[in-house]
């Protein structure tokens, strides 16, 4: 609901079936199936949304970014990516509305800064806190094989959108497009 409201989409309807994109996608149906894990799950998928109720005043904006995105992080890390999300979804409706692309980037460059913050203020928590999560918390950029990892993930990603957007995916979207 949150995400529709922000991006404006489906104004005046009581039901929103725009806020369903997010639960029917592939990568997130599955979670469904983790009972003990949902509550963790849906915390932090609100934690990332929620920012954006309060994307017109950055002052407020910007703390609540950071929070929401340790709370993110602290809860269930893969629905951090979110938030970047978002941020694409916010430009994207900002061409479309011809803002100001000055606006863009100020809106842009805040979102990075609030992410960097919080990642950089999560892993102070971790360290303080000396959480451990079975080598869960630990990021890319610590390990010595970091390219090697950083290759091989990328091929994966490729694989992985290839094999999404094969030829019946591809004619079922443009059928379903005219």
């Amino acid at each position: 609901y949150i995400i529709s409201v922000v991006l404006e989409i489906e104004k005046g309807k009581k039901y929103r079936l725009s806020a369903l994109v997010l639960l029917i996608n592939p990568f997130f149906l599955e979670n469904l199936s983790y009972r003990w894990d949902s509550l963790p799950m849906a915390i932090s998928i609100f934690a990332v949304i929620f920012p954006f109720l309060f994307i017109s005043d950055k002052r407020v904006f910007i703390p609540v970014s950071i929070i929401g995105i340790i709370i993110s992080m602290l809860t269930y890390q893969p629905s951090v990516v979110i938030y970047p999300l978002m941020v694409v979804a916010l430009l994207l409706k900002y061409c479309i509305e011809d803002v100001d692309y000055k606006k863009c980037f100020k809106f842009l460059f805040i979102c990075i800064i609030a992410f960097l913050i919080a990642l950089i203020l999560h892993k102070v928590l971790d360290i303080i806190l000396n959480l451990y999560r079975g080598h869960r918390n630990l990021y890319i950029f610590s390990n010595k094989d970091f390219w090697e990892i950083l290759s091989f993930n990328a091929d994966q990603t490729w694989l992985l959108i290839k094999s999404a957007f094969n030829k019946t995916f591809t004619i079922l979207i443009a059928v379903s497009l005219l």
